[in-house]
């Protein structure tokens, strides 16, 4: 892993406690989808793949913003990831 490290926290995105536990949820979910049927390849099984890979994405993108201002603003873009359940 890169060792850029955050300016203001002096600790890396991956040595957050919030990216590890995304990643281990991601784990699993690729582990329930693998035992999807190969009629759900390109629908729903696809579909939570690319869900449970954009959360550590997004927590280390985030974690790359340095300004309180920087972070608001992106958080702020995400919106809610409930909205269309």
């Amino acid at each position: 892993m890169e060792e850029d490290q955050n300016k203001t926290t002096g600790r890396a995105f991956y040595d957050l406690e919030v990216w590890k536990k995304a990643r281990e949820l991601r784990n699993k979910m690729l582990a329930l989808i693998a035992n999807f049927p190969p009629a759900e390849k390109f629908g729903l099984s696809d579909q939570m793949k690319r869900a449970s890979r954009s959360i550590p994405a997004c927590i280390a993108e985030g974690h790359g913003r340095f300004t309180y201002k920087a972070r608001f603003i992106f958080a702020s873009s995400l919106g809610d990831p409930l909205q269309n359940y």
